[in-house]
């Protein structure tokens, strides 16, 4: 299925001209107010940044958005980053075929899937039932395969690596740290575990890692539950075992009587606002914490 995606990719490389930077004055005039571009290995992609507008700088924060894509309330969180005193960018990961993963079949392909665990969705035979069943269209049927093919998520990884170094190299004296929601927060551990400078790993109702993913983490990091989430909690005690087990520091935050997607306020049904301002708190604080300059001895 991955190769789809790469044919899509050559097309769009062969589109591409020119060097790249995050830098605003960067990319087409279309681009709309607060987006950038910004180089990988295929071409440049898109994300909305959003900066301090005075006072002093505290870090960097790549912002990883759930399944959903870059909505609004993903630049929500920059901007509201961006008042802490922290640059935070979040790139769109589906940058290499818009149409695909367009939000309507995003959502009728989401309900397709709903009855498979995490596991059964990257099963082949499993995911191809599920749409048979759902009867779903030619064009979601490949947005679900192509979802859920862990080549994907590779280039989705390799995408976020070459943003986190291409921030680094901008402004290498700020502490760099990432934050996650649901498939973002499972990216961003990801992340942590494939980019040793990487200073915070928050992740928002995210599928933990275990293993090797788990063990290459080197930074501090922050997860945030609701306790209503069965679908991303089953394992969470077998992952803070293995997790302490392994030196990793770790706090983890479970919000009573909240589901899912509890910090997202376009979600009127999950959306609790108590735990929602609580998280972000503790969010913001623990990256405060983290990626604010030291004070030299």
């Amino acid at each position: 299925m991955i190769s789809f995606v790469k044919r899509r990719t050559r097309k769009f490389v062969a589109a591409a001209v020119g060097t790249f930077s995050i830098g605003r004055v960067a990319g087409p005039p279309s681009l709309e107010d607060g987006f950038v571009n910004y180089p990988t290995r295929e071409g440049r992609a898109e994300a909305y940044r959003a900066e301090p507008k005075s006072g002093r700088v505290l870090g960097q924060v790549v912002v990883i958005h759930e399944v959903w894509g870059l909505t609004q309330s993903v630049r929500d969180a920059c901007d509201r980053l961006s008042r802490h005193g922290f640059i935070a960018v979040a790139p769109l990961l589906y940058w290499r075929d818009r149409e695909l993963f367009s939000p309507d079949k995003i959502r009728e392909g989401m309900k397709l899937v709903w009855g498979l665990t995490l596991e059964e969705r990257y099963r082949p035979r499993l995911l191809a039932a599920a749409l048979q069943k759902g009867r779903a269209s030619k064009e979601t049927a490949l947005m679900l395969r192509t979802f859920y093919d862990k080549g994907f998520r590779r280039l989705l990884l390799r995408d976020l690596r070459s943003l986190e170094a291409h921030l680094r190299k901008e402004s290498p004296d700020l502490g760099a740290g990432t934050v996650g929601f649901s498939m973002g927060g499972k990216l961003a551990m990801q992340l942590a575990g494939s980019s040793p400078g990487l200073d915070a790993c928050v992740a928002y109702s995210a599928e933990p890692v275990r293993g090797a993913v788990l063990a290459k983490i080197r930074c501090p990091m922050l997860l945030l539950y609701g306790s209503e989430d069965k679908f991303m909690t089953r394992k969470l005690g077998a992952f803070v075992q293995e997790a302490v087990a392994k030196g990793i520091e770790l706090e983890l935050k479970i919000y009573r009587s909240a589901g899912h997607e509890f910090f997202d306020g376009a979600n009127k049904k999950e959306y609790r606002a108590a735990a929602a301002e609580r998280a972000w708190v503790a969010s913001s604080d623990f990256l405060t914490r983290q990626l604010s300059p030291k004070p030299r001895p």
